[in-house]
């Protein structure tokens, strides 16, 4: 993970904790191995950082050719 991803992932995490009381049930049903394809429907521009905090490794975000 590099440091620019993981500084984001750790101010992100706080804040998301801190302001919004995140909180992850059901943790042990996320894929820790291998590749993973998440698929979201977005209802607000902080679910991709949301998301992105779910999973202890750097992910890869694409999004929809409309916002090209």
């Amino acid at each position: 993970m590099s440091w620019i991803y993981w500084l984001g992932w750790m101010a992100f995490g706080a804040a998301f904790r801190t302001l919004f009381g995140l909180k992850i049930i059901g943790e042990e049903n996320l894929i820790s191995e291998g590749p993973v394809l998440v698929v979201s429907n977005h209802q607000s521009f902080l679910d991709p950082p949301l998301i992105g905090n779910l999973y202890k490794t750097e992910m890869v975000f694409w999004h929809g050719k409309h916002f090209l």
